[in-house]
């Protein structure tokens, strides 16, 4: 994706093949897991604008987070997580949820500070698959939204956990939501990080939105751009006898 960023336009279209663990984007661009499925959304044209954000200027797609989620990605061993996919990061958090009581992160964005033990900055609707995380994000759309939790005991974790696959993550005594721009944050001993379910370092990370996005193929039920649509088609020659435009 860096790569991509760097090029002047016009940039090459961005196809995603999903093969990760929890495979996160796929859901966010409404992508099959088929090849033959694969083959007709990049034949087809069909293409979104990817929002990037930035984390200590690394780029990121879905979101970055420090405090526990990152613990447990710091945690996770790659060849447990190629052997047991995002099985992986469950059996990482439950080795790590008992006793664990986190470092309090002090968050300041515009002219709000406050303190949180858990902080997401997402750029997308999904969590850990297809788990909704925030209802009213996309990666398709501008915008990050700042998810803080005030608590991260056992039992708070584990109202989070049962929230998330229940698809009610909405218990506003422990999760404060705000759209944000901009976010700083730090605390006093080194707190884990991560973008993307990768290990980023520690803290302090500065996370903001990108203003460049990407071009990427998409599936039917995603934020399309019509005129986009009929732009490629025209740049790869898809009017011709084979297949007819989508958008005319």
């Amino acid at each position: 994706m860096r790569g991509l960023l760097k090029r002047l336009y016009p940039r090459p279209l961005l196809g995603i093949i999903p093969q990760g663990s929890a495979n996160i984007l796929r859901y966010e661009l409404a992508l099959p897991t088929s090849v033959s499925g694969l083959v007709d959304i990049f034949l087809g044209g069909r293409i979104g604008h990817l929002h990037i954000g930035l984390a200590n200027e690394r780029p990121f797609t879905l979101m970055a987070s420090v405090g526990f989620d990152a613990e447990v990605v710091k945690t996770v061993s790659k060849p447990l997580k190629h052997r047991i996919g995002r099985l992986s990061y469950v059996y990482a958090a439950l080795k790590l949820v008992f006793g664990y009581k986190g470092d309090h992160i002090e968050v300041k964005t515009g002219d709000e500070i406050f303190l949180a033990k858990l902080i997401i900055v997402t750029n997308s609707k999904y969590y850990g698959g297809s788990f909704v995380l925030d209802p009213e994000t996309s990666s398709l759309r501008p915008g990050l939204k700042l998810i803080a939790v005030s608590d991260v005991g056992f039992v708070s974790l584990l109202k989070l956990g049962i929230g998330l696959i229940s698809g009610r993550l909405n218990d506003a005594t422990l999760i404060r939501r705000m759209p944000v721009r901009l976010v700083q944050l730090r605390s006093q001993r080194e707190v884990a990080t991560q973008i993307d379910g990768d290990q980023l370092g520690a803290t302090p990370m500065v996370i903001s939105e990108c203003s460049e996005t990407l071009e990427v193929f998409m599936g039917s039920t995603g934020i399309v751009d019509l005129a986009e649509v009929n732009r490629f088609r025209g740049r790869f020659g898809f009017y011709g006898h084979r297949r007819k435009p989508l958008i005319s």
